[in-house]
């Protein structure tokens, strides 16, 4: 798996991942003996990325979710701008060929 839409499409996943964990733990985190979860990515050896979930000893710290859910959000725009470049690189090069 190392074409650009399947390495984009990974990331999308892992992102959405990072999201829900973020969601959950604002949802949680009145929630007496709560612990707050983080997501770890990591790089695969084909281009893609992984993400891994863990539970953490901290409670959850409503200003480190808002800033990772923002953080998040510019990923998925620069991963949809790259599936945006593929697809029109794509149509170019058919063009051509045809």
């Amino acid at each position: 798996m190392n074409d650009v839409s399947s390495i984009a499409q990974s990331s999308l996943n892992a992102l959405t991942t990072k999201l829900e964990v973020s969601a959950n733990n604002i949802a949680n985190s009145a929630t007496e003996g709560f612990r707050s979860s983080q997501v770890n990515l990591a790089a695969r050896q084909d281009g893609g990325v992984d993400a891994t979930v863990a539970t953490t000893d901290e409670q959850v710290n409503i200003s480190r979710e808002a800033v990772e859910m923002l953080s998040t959000v510019n990923g998925f725009k620069a991963n949809l701008q790259v599936l945006k470049a593929d697809k029109e690189m794509t149509k170019s090069l058919l063009d051509i060929i045809s």
